[in-house]
């Protein structure tokens, strides 16, 4: 079970893209919107309009969908502000009830407001696994808007709302979907997707395939994150194919790589994308020990799993599927371990608050 990497906000038209900063006036006030491209540390500084909005469609010849990271709008509501951190954090409950107010502020830019809250809260239940709310959410904001710049992002939740319900083969074909739109960044989150799909199904040499894809592409340079994720499917087909040793180097290897940044993560309090990736890493870590301690016997196995399945449990609360996971194998391991107080302890956290998670 894992996640989107964090959702980036799509295109502008090229016009957009090229103006100088400006200082434009908006009901009487001058407001000044900050555009972040993606590349570049300093963003173009100018005032959003409702028509650049409405220049935002697909099909547009001048339309780059992975062309800007983010936008930064001068009279965001607090709301909308405080919602935005909150979803960042983790802490999807509260940011859907932030969206929520924000859609009804009077601000007058509202215009790009209600695009973006409706899109969020679909976003928030994808990642708290509240999968019948998401897909509304996504159908209401295709619905309301067909044309939206959160197309590809819709699109990418539907593979994936079909992949957490175990349809890996409707996922595959969800994915491939997307992929053939054409739109770089979305083509490589697709087969990074397409390849969870396969490893979940345990196609363990089309998984691989499509992970090595994406590792030896031109991926490695533009989109570093996607793949740190590929890799760590790469792994994980190791451990299901029972290859302990080659899993356990490149799970910890990447740890090691991917270190850095998670502690910058934490330090910066607003971003979980490498702590995530960690999580998933240490529970595939965990996996592996326990998987070889079955045929090893080895409590010196069972406890290295158990670490590794601890350090989920204690560190990423807010990450529901990866403590689930973490929680259900851990007791296993404390089981094994013959520590019958810790495993009670745990399975009892694990049935009051995911009473639905299913493992097998």
């Amino acid at each position: 079970m894992n996640r989107i990497p964090r959702t980036r906000a799509t295109g502008i038209a090229l016009a957009f893209l090229l103006a100088a900063t400006a200082a434009m006036s908006f009901a009487g006030t001058t407001l000044s919107d900050r555009v972040y491209l993606k590349g570049k540390d300093e963003p173009t500084v100018r005032t959003v309009t409702e028509d650049d909005i409405n220049g935002v469609k697909l099909g547009q010849i001048s339309f780059r969908i992975d062309a800007v990271d983010r936008i930064e709008y001068a009279d965001a509501p607090a709301a909308y502000r405080s919602a935005v951190l909150h979803q960042k954090q983790g802490r999807y409950e509260e940011a859907i009830q932030l969206y929520q107010n924000a859609l009804r502020s009077t601000t007058a830019r509202k215009f790009w407001i209600g695009q973006y809250c409706l899109y969020a809260i679909a976003q928030c239940y994808l990642e708290m696994g509240e999968l019948d709310k998401a897909a509304a959410a996504f159908k209401e904001l295709v619905a309301k808007e067909p044309q939206t710049r959160f197309l590809p992002n819709a699109m990418l939740a539907a593979g994936r709302i079909l992949f957490e319900k175990q349809d890996y083969t409707g996922a595959v074909a969800a994915f491939d979907k997307l992929a053939g739109k054409g739109w770089e960044e979305w083509k490589y989150l697709a087969s990074l997707w397409k390849a969870k799909a396969h490893l979940a199904g345990k196609k363990y040499s089309e998984a691989l395939a499509v992970a090595k894809a994406i590792i030896s592409g031109s991926a490695a340079s533009k989109y570093p994150n996607i793949v740190i994720q590929a890799r760590s499917i790469e792994a994980r087909v190791n451990v299901g194919q029972g290859k302990f040793e080659e899993a356990v180097k490149l799970l910890k290897d990447l740890i090691d790589d991917i270190a850095p940044a998670v502690a910058k993560e934490r330090e910066a309090g607003t971003e979980t994308d490498m702590q995530r990736i960690e999580a998933q890493c240490k529970n595939a870590l965990g996996q592996c020990y326990l998987k070889k301690a079955l045929k090893t016997k080895s409590d010196d196995d069972y406890r290295a799993a158990r670490l590794a399945f601890l350090w989920t449990v204690v560190l990423y609360s807010n990450f529901h599927e990866e403590r689930a996971e973490a929680l259900y194998y851990g007791a296993k391991t404390f089981a094994k371990l013959g520590d019958a107080e810790r495993q009670k302890e745990l399975e009892t956290e694990l049935k009051e608050l995911y009473p639905d998670a299913k493992f097998e």
